[in-house]
Order: C-alpha cells, then structure tokens, then sequence
C-alpha cells in the first residue's frame, strides 16, 4: 500500500508480541535496546520506554536527542514490521522486505519541526510513532512520519527512505 492516507484501515489496535520486539531489538546492543512495550492502532504505534543509564554520555538526568531517536527508530521498526505481518501494509513488486532487509535499508532522509520541549525522565516514558502517508517516487518508497514523546515534550516530523531492490540481502550475505 502506498499512497495512501490509510483511512480504510484506521483503528485496528494490538499489542506488538514479544517476538516481534525481540526481533526488532536484536539488532542493538544490549545498552541501547529502550522500548520496553508496543501496541500498534494502525497507522500509529505507542511504546513505553526506559533507558537504565545512557550508553554513551554520563548522567544528565533526562533523555537526550540521540537517545530519542533510537526510540523513534525502534517504535517505528517495531511499527512497521508488525504492520507488514499483520497484512495491513504491502510492499508492491513482490517485496518480501523481511526485518533485517528493512533494517539495513531504510533511513531517514529528513529531520523537521524537531522540538525537545521539556526533559524526559529517562527511566520510564512513552511515546507515539506516526506514520502519516507512503509515496513511492522513482527507485524509493518514503515514509511519511511524526513523532512524540511524553505529551508534547519532544516532537517532530521525520521522513523515511527504504529504496526498492530487488533481492534482499542481509548483513550476513
């Protein structure tokens, strides 16, 4: 599905199983992996989050703007990996695009309207991914994406690029 403005589709809620999280987080490194819950009411993804202590700067006692957008990354992952299986988006051309396919590929192109507001406790928050629209142009699907965390503490608009390809390859290849 691309194109779209997923109103016919609107409102499905569910849980993100346990699989599809680990499957998602695999790819970090145990210091980075924050989103500790997903639910996914389609278009839209809401996590809950918590970073025990940052991984890479000393304590400052709130979520800084790297870590937020590994957050972003792993609720969106998580997003659209579920959404994929779930049937509710479809890549055209007979794409397979498992997980480690989309990983690799997909990434952001642009970064808008970044607002950080008012500090987040690192320890325990929540989050909404939103993906807003799919346009394919030439060689490449974008995604159209907003983000917020903690009720307007940090916002922003952030558009995806996953460019078409013809065999998936994985990191192992």
């Amino acid at each position: 599905m691309y194109g779209s403005d997923f109103t016919s589709i609107r409102g499905l809620t569910m849980n993100v199983p346990q699989a599809t999280l680990e499957e998602v987080l695999g790819v970090y490194v145990p210091g980075w992996r924050y989103l500790t819950r997903a639910e996914l009411q389609f278009p839209d993804a809401h996590g809950e989050f918590s970073i025990a202590k940052s991984a890479y700067v000393k304590d400052t006692g709130h979520v800084n703007a790297a870590e937020l957008v590994v957050c972003y990354s792993q609720l969106g992952y998580a997003a659209l990996v579920e959404s994929k299986k779930q049937g509710l988006l479809h890549w055209p051309h007979g794409q397979a695009y498992p997980f480690l396919g989309i990983w690799q590929r997909l990434m952001i192109a642009t970064m808008e309207n970044v607002k950080l507001r008012r500090p987040i406790d690192p320890r325990s928050f929540k989050g909404t991914f939103q993906l807003r629209r799919i346009r394919k142009r030439d060689d490449c699907y974008f995604f159209q994406t907003q983000y917020d965390f903690e009720k307007g503490s940090a916002t922003g608009d952030i558009l995806l690029a996953l460019p078409i390809i013809q065999k998936v390859r994985t990191y192992q290849d």
